[in-house]
């Protein structure tokens, strides 16, 4: 009996493939990073602390502390702070907005690709031999430990890049 029939035959499903690859590595990770914070990123536990702050409400008695830091990291934050609320731990809430930010970026990334290809047919005759090179490309962002470590541990910059690519995927299907 066949559990999965997969079938990676075309480019896109090769590159859905990867960001399959990319979730299930999360998923893993998540579960054998420790439950505090990590000598990896020591400002996640900066970012854990603040949004259990600004879950409980307690961020408005200390804005001074971590004014700077709520400005520069409010959409980590707050994501993380509504999961803080349901009754998840702050680090593992940080880490999981952050993880799913980094998820959401390969995904735009792939949709983007396959979006372009599909509507210029000029870049699927170039792809001809190069799609390879392609999946290579999209395997090493996916897997690149800058981009891997920002969005498995909890860090800023998981967020920024993801409003970075969502941007630029926007202005590139309107132009």
């Amino acid at each position: 009996m066949k559990l999965f029939s997969l079938r990676l035959t075309t480019l896109k499903s090769k590159l859905y493939a990867i960001v399959f690859a990319s979730f299930v590595v999360r998923v893993v990770a998540f579960f054998v990073l420790p439950n505090m914070g990590s000598t990896l990123a020591p400002d996640e536990g900066s970012y854990a602390a603040l949004s259990l702050m600004v879950s409980e409400n307690e961020f408005k008695l200390q804005p001074s502390y971590y004014g700077g830091l709520y400005k520069a990291s409010r959409t980590l934050v707050l994501p993380a702070s509504l999961l803080n609320n349901f009754g998840v731990d702050p680090i593992n809430s940080v880490r999981m907005v952050s993880s799913l930010y980094g998820l959401l970026t390969l995904i735009i990334l792939v949709k983007t690709l396959t979006d372009t290809f599909k509507l210029n047919p000029s870049y699927e005759t170039y792809l001809t031999g190069k799609k390879n090179h392609v999946l290579t490309l999209v395997l090493i962002f996916a897997f690149l430990p800058s981009h891997f470590l920002w969005s498995t541990l909890a860090l800023r910059e998981s967020a920024t890049e993801f409003w970075v690519v969502c941007f630029y995927s926007i202005f590139h299907k309107i132009y």
